[in-house]
């Protein structure tokens, strides 16, 4: 059974894979807040797949996208 464990798992992948790609690219939760136009604590919601921080799942396909974007990775395999 997958249950919550594996929602959340599932929602925290997208956030990963961007955090591991920022940090390999030196960038501070800071400098991507300010280019995506998002506060740092939403950036960070991001990252942790806390999606209930967000305005709603219609804006984190686009925060994740438009992050994925940003260190020029594909935003479908991000987020398909």
């Amino acid at each position: 059974a997958m249950g919550e464990t594996g929602n959340q798992a599932a929602a925290a992948a997208p956030g990963l894979m961007l955090s591991a790609a920022r940090h390999a690219q030196g960038l501070q939760i800071a400098d991507v807040a300010r280019q995506l136009k998002l506060s740092p604590a939403q950036v960070e919601a991001l990252e942790a797949g806390n999606f209930d921080r967000l305005p709603g799942p219609v804006f984190v396909r686009g925060f994740i996208r438009n992050y994925a974007r940003l260190l020029k990775l594909d935003p479908d395999t991000v987020w398909s």
